[in-house]
């Protein structure tokens, strides 16, 4: 991975008592969650793009990364669910924590281009606590927990 929190599970010493490796594989297995999750009667889940796949250098963007969020923001309105969705839920792509994270000067500038660059792009005036409809699905965008 490209994040500030592989990293740090692969330093020696690491408070990290095991790499998260594919966790419980969402990335692959998104559809049988959403369905799994429209099952149980909910009408919404939230989801976060990690930003370093979609931004893996300053400023370039991998198309596959978008192509897949993309994908997946697509299977989860087919189930029925609402999205609601975070750039920034605990990792940093490495590039940027190097920089200094939320600290560093432009740090800001840095989410916003990648908030334009993603997906459903964050349009120009637009605030994290409002919602904008893209097609049938509703989609709010924000820093989540570690912000």
């Amino acid at each position: 991975m490209n994040n500030d929190w592989w990293a740090f599970e692969q330093h020696p010493g690491s408070a990290a008592l095991e790499s998260s490796l594919d966790g419980i594989d969402h990335y692959h297995r998104y559809k049988e969650d959403f369905e799994l999750v429209a099952s149980l009667g909910h009408n919404a889940h939230r989801l976060s793009i990690e930003w370093s796949r979609l931004e893996p250098a300053p400023g370039q963007f991998s198309r596959a990364a978008v192509a897949h969020y993309r994908r997946v923001l697509s299977t989860l309105e087919d189930a029925g669910l609402t999205a609601m969705v975070t750039l920034h839920h605990f990792t940093l792509p490495r590039w940027h924590a190097i920089q200094g994270g939320w600290l560093a000067p432009g740090a800001l500038l840095a989410v916003e281009r990648a908030s334009r660059s993603g997906p459903v792009p964050w349009p120009p005036g637009y605030s994290s606590d409002r919602s904008r409809r893209y097609g049938e699905a509703t989609f709010w965008y924000g820093l989540a927990a570690g912000a």
